[in-house]
């Protein structure tokens, strides 16, 4: 973070764990962000906001509906707030997503929908969801497989 010649920095890390269940189509998981050190600016140093999550997700059966359907759960520990959300392959090139998010408060709650496009090496995912006063809020994201 830069202010006219001043700056900031902070290093952080984000690190979680991914379960598959005995059940065919339950995984959890768990993730802790922004593991790291204080920012400092000028004189001020203040935390990064720690955020520890947990979240679990069902597959359906292919022969319970004519397309895949993923629907997950995400609890954010603090502050506490709930996400419900469902993803399903359009065909095997395209997925749509549709959601709720209940908080947290400062980014307000609301219904989330996204596109994402998947290839065998990579996917390209858009998402759109409220944030607060600021109105909605865009994301894109390029993963990489390797």
């Amino acid at each position: 973070m830069k202010i006219d010649d001043k700056s900031a920095n902070a290093f952080c890390i984000d690190g979680g764990l991914l379960y598959k269940t005995s059940y065919p189509g339950l995984k959890v998981a768990a993730t802790v962000n922004n593991l790291g050190t204080k920012p400092k600016f000028m004189n001020e140093s203040d935390s990064l906001p720690l955020s520890a999550r947990l979240g679990a997700s069902y597959t359906l059966p292919k022969k319970t509906l004519p397309i895949p359907l993923l629907i997950s759960l995400d609890t954010n520990l603090s502050p506490f707030y709930v996400s419900l959300g469902a993803e399903s392959q359009i065909n095997p090139l395209f997925t749509a997503r549709l959601g709720y998010a209940s908080g947290p408060a400062d980014e307000g709650p609301g219904i989330t929908c996204g596109l994402g496009i998947i290839q065998p090496q990579f996917s390209l995912d858009y998402a759109i969801k409220p944030y607060g006063e600021l109105g909605l809020s865009h994301y894109v994201s390029l993963n990489a497989k390797f």
